[in-house]
């Protein structure tokens, strides 16, 4: 999740998005979701200034494979944090946060978005530019 509609994109599409563009497919089926929480969750902020007296580094939100990560993760859920909020590892505006909730995965029982953004529109605002790309040829030498 992020606090923005362009956070939340850029996050979603990751390394998809070259030099500011996005082939129209990645867009196609993808919308942008509010999505409201039903109680108040305590976050352990990576963002914060004081972090660095933790031990915490911006290396946490771009750190891959997520070994390391979890592990903080699993940390923090043994001490009472219900998620992280950490900078987004494909969005480098200061203002723009993610937040990862810790729990189980799968379906939410909350309430659909009534009103999504179109990933198309949510990159246009974002400046990341939707074109239609020319498929991939691979070349295949003859047998021998």
């Amino acid at each position: 999740m992020a606090d923005s509609p362009e956070a939340a994109l850029r996050e979603s599409l990751g390394r998809v998005v070259e030099a500011g563009v996005v082939d129209i497919a990645e867009l196609a089926d993808r919308v942008i979701s509010n999505v409201a929480v039903s109680k108040a969750m305590s976050l352990a902020d990576t963002t914060s200034a004081k972090a660095a007296n933790h031990g915490i580094t911006r290396e946490i939100s771009t750190i891959t494979p997520y070994d390391l990560p979890k592990a903080w993760a699993a940390a923090w859920a043994d001490v009472g944090f219900d998620g992280i909020r950490y900078a987004g590892r494909f969005s480098t505006s200061p203002t723009h946060r993610c937040c990862a909730l810790i729990g189980p995965a799968g379906e939410s029982s909350e309430e659909a978005d009534p009103a999504p953004i179109p990933a198309e529109t949510v990159a246009a605002t974002a400046g990341i530019r939707a074109v239609n790309r020319p498929a991939t040829v691979t070349i295949v030498p003859p047998p021998v």
